[in-house]
């Protein structure tokens, strides 16, 4: 696809900051800092970029529902790397396992299977065996058993809320 090319010689990826590998835990919540403001204007421009792109390569109301959320969560990786990189000061700190989790938030809050993207799959597919090392999960690979998955979790959600509000 023309367009998706085109996207990616145009997208500017948020790069992530060198730091001192004994870097201070202040240090690294600057760079923390940084890195987040980086990813929310890089996702504006991008996502900017890939709308004038559809709109000038006139593309289809199919493939603009295809794409729909292409953008989103597709920087998130980068905040992983600087965790990484200084997990050894964040965890003295009690803090490396918290960040990690931290960036699940967007995925946590999604309720539609549609709105679970490839960024959103590789994210925790990148966070699987540092998160639950003991779980039997480690891939969201495959749509087909992540929409089944993802599906019955809301299914016994929504009958547990029935449940309560019936008691």
């Amino acid at each position: 696809m023309l367009i998706l090319k085109t996207f990616r010689q145009l997208e500017k990826y948020p790069s992530v900051p060198p730091l001192a590998p004994e870097a201070t835990l202040q240090a690294i919540l600057s760079v923390e800092k940084q890195q987040k403001d980086k990813i929310r204007k890089a996702e504006v421009a991008s996502q900017f970029t890939f709308d004038s792109l559809n709109a000038a390569y006139d593309v289809s109301k199919k493939f603009r529902k295809q794409t729909y959320g292409y953008i989103r969560g597709k920087y998130a990786l980068s905040l992983h790397w600087v965790y990484r990189r200084h997990s050894d000061t964040l965890k003295a700190h009690g803090l490396y396992f918290e960040k990690l989790k931290e960036t699940t938030r967007e995925i946590n809050e999604i309720t539609r299977s549609l709105d679970f993207n490839a960024n959103y799959k590789d994210a925790l597919n990148d966070l699987l065996l540092t998160l639950f090392p003991q779980s039997l999960i480690w891939s969201f690979d495959g749509v087909v058993g992540f929409k089944y998955v993802f599906d019955n979790i809301l299914q016994q959600a929504n009958n547990n809320k029935f449940e309560r509000s019936v008691v």
